[in-house]
């Protein structure tokens, strides 16, 4: 038992070594009141800016359109979040420390029961912060197995917001985990993503439809943003000087950070013969625009590097201002879109721009040949193999068109979900401290 014991015991320090060295120890939960509503979300999510905090266009716009309802709420950020408090929009509240502790007390007891001692009660970091705030709803943008556990235990309802179009496949396993471990309901933002999640109903997860909860903001985009603040305006680069504007949205995962893209680009974010067409258009302005993961984390800063070297070189080049403006922003003043799977092609169809996808895997027998479809049959998609002659003639050729609004107009759909919401909450009896052990 003691050399068991023993290399358990290596084990865990080792473990929790690892997590020291990239844990972020801010933690606030304890400002937490009771509310109505949680909302989750991960620094991964809160991909701009407003007021020089990190924001979620999805997340921040749902609390927005909740607190006109009358609906108290609170932000929660994810573990390892950084852009919590005063660097997060709406003071999202941090709660690493906290979720450290749950996860030792998770590791310590593990290792009691392989070696047969009293393990003691675990401390669950969620069911503290349900605790505190009784919600009478939550909503995420990835459900942790344990919330959504915590949630139905205590039948609170709880919601994941989609934060993708045109999904054509159940992701994270939802397929095949415990219904234990899922969220009531689903929030989707198109037809085709509501269709991919519909057998899930078969758990009795419940799916609704909603119009995109931030592009609909955008609907009067070309009106001069009259609505928009001050700060979400394009104001770096002098657009007169080009005959047009073609935007790269760029993916992560084709650095060796993905197993299905590796070995697809040499520099790993777009083929060189994105370069070699910018080098011989020097009259239109290309905008590179990094995923907000790419961003945000220090292991894509080689990336950044890369795109920072690459603008000294190419005048006609810009990518910092386009990283971080909102992509319907960015994306409006432009004629194309270039991207190699980027899901963002359905918000550039939002705005009339048509996009060229350029990855291998959604192609015909590609792993990924289903997507985009709807968008190649309307006109907004074109699938290519790489080829620098037909990459130059879409550059040239391509123009705006007629924006794409789909359910955007859809001014009762989100009413609906409001009912439902309520319905729900209406049957969520608030939490007491008896409920707890």
């Amino acid at each position: 038992m003691s050399i068991l014991f023993c290399t358990s015991m290596k084990k865990l320090v080792k473990s929790i070594i690892n997590k020291f060295r990239r844990i972020r120890f801010s933690d606030s939960i304890s400002r937490l009141k009771k509310c109505d509503v949680l909302l989750f979300c991960h620094d991964a999510d809160r991909g701009i800016e407003l007021g020089n905090k990190a924001y979620s266009p999805l997340i921040d716009s749902m609390r927005a359109e909740l607190e006109l309802k009358g609906f108290s709420c609170y932000s929660i950020s994810h573990p390892w979040s950084i852009y919590t408090g005063k660097r997060g929009y709406g003071s999202p509240i941090a709660m690493n420390r906290s979720y450290f502790y749950h996860r030792l007390s998770f590791y310590v007891n593990s290792l009691l029961k392989k070696i047969g001692i009293f393990n003691f009660p675990n401390y669950c970091v969620y069911r503290e912060i349900l605790k505190i705030t009784s919600p009478k709803l939550i909503v995420t943008i990835g459900a942790p197995d344990e919330l959504c556990f915590e949630a139905r235990r205590l039948n609170i309802f709880h919601v994941e917001l989609l934060h993708g179009i045109g999904i054509t496949f159940i992701p994270w396993g939802w397929d095949t985990k415990d219904v234990n471990f899922l969220p009531q309901g689903i929030l989707s933002l198109d037809n085709i993503s509501t269709k991919a999640f519909r057998p899930l109903t078969e758990k009795r997860i419940e799916i609704k439809t909603i119009p995109h909860p931030f592009l609909k903001r955008f609907l009067d985009i070309n009106s001069g943003f009259a609505t928009l603040p001050e700060e979400w305006k394009i104001k770096s680069v002098c657009s007169e000087l080009y005959r047009k504007e073609i935007l790269v949205s760029l993916n992560w995962g084709y650095s060796g950070d993905h197993i299905l893209y590796n070995n697809i680009l040499s520099n790993g974010l777009f083929y060189e013969e994105i370069i070699n067409v910018m080098k011989v258009n020097r009259n239109i302005l290309f905008r590179f625009r990094l995923h907000p993961v790419q961003l945000r984390k220090s292991l894509y800063k080689g990336q950044r590097k890369f795109l920072e070297n690459l603008a000294v070189e190419n005048p006609n080049m810009e990518w910092e201002e386009s990283s971080r403006l909102p992509y319907p922003v960015v994306v409006s003043s432009c004629s194309g879109n270039i991207s190699m799977n980027s899901f963002s092609c359905y918000d550039a169809a939002s705005m009339g721009v048509k996009s060229l996808m350029l990855c291998p895997t959604i192609l015909t027998n590609g792993i990924h040949q289903d997507w985009f479809l709807d968008l190649v049959e309307e006109g907004y998609v074109e699938k290519i193999i790489i080829d620098e002659n037909i990459l130059n003639n879409w550059v040239n050729s391509v123009e705006r068109v007629m924006p794409r609004l789909a359910n955007l107009e859809d001014s009762t759909s989100w009413n609906h979900v409001l009912d439902w919401f309520k319905s729900k909450m209406c049957n969520t009896p608030r939490i007491s401290n008896q409920g707890f052990s």
